[in-house]
């Protein structure tokens, strides 16, 4: 993910990734994962802002943003279940947008799985 764009999430999000020099790659992902990145955090945040409970065990803190398989992984330091539904979902959802530019996109590859529109995979296969 480019530069500008985690430095938007971390600073919107900055609860979440106070252990930002924990992640070894940053957000390691393409850019058009970043709306669906950003809108899970605003949902988590909103589940921790009316279950204030939640953060009996403490805070909340993203490990890891990575692509994997093709598709999205999120892993945080806790979850409810209402959360690790959350995360579900956004993992679902980036299998079927292109993690490039955002646009629907579809799981492919043989050896290295990606998910990306039309436009990019051409791009890909000429590289």
């Amino acid at each position: 993910m480019k530069p500008e764009n985690e430095e938007k999430l971390f600073g919107r999000f900055a609860a979440f990734f106070e252990r930002k020099n924990l992640l070894d790659h940053g957000i390691d992902c393409g850019d058009g994962w970043y709306p669906i990145i950003f809108q899970l955090c605003e949902q988590i945040e909103l589940v921790l802002k009316t279950n204030p409970e939640s953060y009996s065990v403490g805070p909340l803190l993203v490990d890891q943003v990575k692509q994997k398989y093709g598709g999205l992984r999120f892993y945080v330091t806790w979850e409810t279940d209402e959360i690790s539904k959350l995360i579900a979902k956004a993992e679902e959802l980036s299998f079927k947008t292109c993690e490039t530019c955002g646009n629907p996109g579809t799981l492919r590859g043989r050896g290295w799985l990606e998910t990306t529109c039309d436009l990019h995979e051409t791009n890909r296969e000429g590289m």
